[in-house]
């Protein structure tokens, strides 16, 4: 999308604002913007465009949005999105917009969102273009009641890398049983309701005292969450932090670190799920008292469940699995110690921990 054959824009030095910058830049070419304060929305239409910033703020005065992207495809670094907040009932720090080919895509790296506070404000959103998000980072966000930090669409592939999330809180805070946080699909829908080849990837993301941030992966054939750290929620007995999984192909839950949360539980009506290697301790559940839960296909068929590797303890959920499911659960190991390596929904889970003793060391029968 982007080529080194491109002219180079600075702002303020030659052009007074970014958006003027924008407007005369062509095909590929760069807009530079240096170190200031820049109260501004932007647009950018029907061209591919990098935008770096050096300590460059893009404040929206607590009072309007940040970028309106068209049929564009477009490459942010290095820039801060400060004070945005909804605008004639549309809330979005960054807003795209893909062309009918699907062959728009989005990166942003290395940016800081810090937006107003404000219900149903989403940080980015998009449809119809592709994402990668890496290595930027968000603070202080927070949706009141549906709302996201992320909501994306993408045709054939999002990733969401090494960013942070720090005392976001998403949606669910005022109405009971809404979600929030991270919310990406494919809008390209096969039989069943995926399309091969479409792939979604959150790893090595850090969610750090953000209530409700739930993960949504919808309608990817592949989908992995890796490596990823959500820690030290506060408790909300109306709002949970979920993992849900809806309508995927293929879902693989790995390595990730899961503690000191106000509620957590991992819906899924995928085909197959490998939920492998987590640590899972210190959740205070309020309302659900299961740790998965809804384990079904879309077809209602009974899905393919590994559950395996895994270190839980001390979590305040009655159960593994919801005693309703009939899961086709592939479990090759002793997980759980003094109790048979088939049981589904064993009574306390906290108090015969898995893989672990009471003092958290390794139970003798681990492997």
């Amino acid at each position: 999308c982007f080529s080194l054959q491109a002219a180079t824009l600075i702002v303020p030095s030659q052009y007074p604002t970014i958006q003027s910058a924008i407007d005369a830049a062509g095909a590929n070419d760069t807009v530079h913007v240096l170190a200031g304060v820049y109260p501004e929305t932007l647009a950018i239409s029907r061209k591919s465009l990098v935008l770096i910033g050096e300590q460059a703020i893009l404040d929206g005065e607590d009072k309007r949005r940040g970028m309106i992207i068209t049929e564009s495809s477009v490459y942010i670094s290095g820039m801060e999105f400060r004070g945005q907040r909804m605008e004639n009932g549309i809330g979005s720090v960054i807003m795209a917009i893909g062309a009918p080919s699907g062959n728009d895509i989005m990166i942003i790296d290395n940016c800081r969102f810090s937006p107003k506070i404000a219900d149903d404000l989403v940080s980015i959103k998009g449809a119809d273009c592709d994402l990668i998000l890496m290595n930027s980072f968000f603070n202080g966000f927070s949706a009141m009641r549906n709302g996201y930090s992320i909501v994306w669409s993408g045709n054939h592939f999002v990733q969401m890398v090494r960013n942070s999330f720090d005392g976001c809180q998403g949606g669910g805070s005022i109405i009971p049983n809404s979600v929030g946080g991270i919310a990406l699909q494919c809008s390209v829908h096969g039989v069943p309701p995926y399309s091969q080849g479409t792939t979604c990837i959150v790893e090595d993301n850090r969610f750090f005292g953000c209530m409700g941030m739930s993960i949504n992966l919808s309608n990817f054939s592949t989908a992995w969450i890796i490596g990823n750290v959500l820690s030290q929620s506060p408790i909300n007995p109306r709002i949970e932090t979920n993992f849900r999984l809806n309508f995927c192909g293929r879902v693989e839950v790995l390595n990730n670190r899961i503690d000191r949360i106000g509620g957590f539980q991992v819906i899924s009506n995928s085909d197959f799920l490998i939920f492998a290697n987590n640590s899972v301790s210190d959740i205070t559940n309020v309302r659900a008292r299961e740790l998965m839960w809804g384990l079904r296909t879309y077809s209602g068929a009974v899905p393919i469940v590994e559950f395996r590797n895994n270190i839980i303890y001390n979590n305040q959920v009655t159960s593994l699995f919801a005693s309703s499911l009939n899961v086709n659960a592939q479990f090759n190991d002793i997980r759980l110690s003094g109790l048979p390596a088939n049981s589904y929904h064993p009574s306390n889970i906290d108090v015969d921990p898995m893989w672990v003793d009471s003092s958290k060391h390794l139970a003798f029968n681990s492997p």
